[in-house]
């Protein structure tokens, strides 16, 4: 469906796609996807991390509504339930897998290509995490942020 139009044309007939980079896409996927010769990558790239997004969503719902059970039931255990069951759930949650719904976003609203110290392909998500988790003293490369590698190796 194509409802704001697309931000690319055909500047003639032998060259490919120009961007028109005065304006952005305003919401959802480019209609100019539709049809490229990497739409299958592009597409399949974006529902994985779409799904991440909507799992973590999901599970951090269950948690609350966890949560919300074990202070209605206002028996002595409640506590327990809260602080060895609810907390760390969220606490292990939120450190990985929220940290990872937030580099996707990241990744998603930088402009990679024009940061001041150019990065032609931004970094990939899933071989940063496991390298936080196997080679904690080493800095990715490149940083996607200030302050990553401070944040990966705590």
């Amino acid at each position: 469906m194509d409802i704001f139009g697309t931000t690319w044309s055909q500047v003639n007939e032998t060259s490919g796609l120009m961007p028109d980079l005065s304006r952005t896409y305003p919401f959802g996927i480019d209609p100019a996807w539709k049809g490229a010769p990497n739409e299958l990558d592009f597409y399949n790239s974006f529902k994985m991390k779409l799904s991440i997004i909507f799992g973590i969503t999901q599970m951090s719902v269950g948690i609350f509504i966890s949560l919300a059970n074990a202070m209605a039931m206002k028996r002595p255990h409640s506590l327990v339930n809260i602080w060895f069951n609810v907390v760390p759930q969220i606490m292990f949650l939120w450190s990985i897998f929220g940290y990872m719904c937030f580099l996707i976003f990241y990744k998603w609203y930088i402009d990679w290509p024009h940061l001041p110290p150019p990065i032609p392909n931004p970094p990939f998500i899933l071989p940063l995490i496991i390298n936080m988790f196997l080679q904690p003293s080493t800095p990715p490369d490149p940083l996607m942020f200030p302050g990553q590698h401070s944040l990966h190796y705590f």
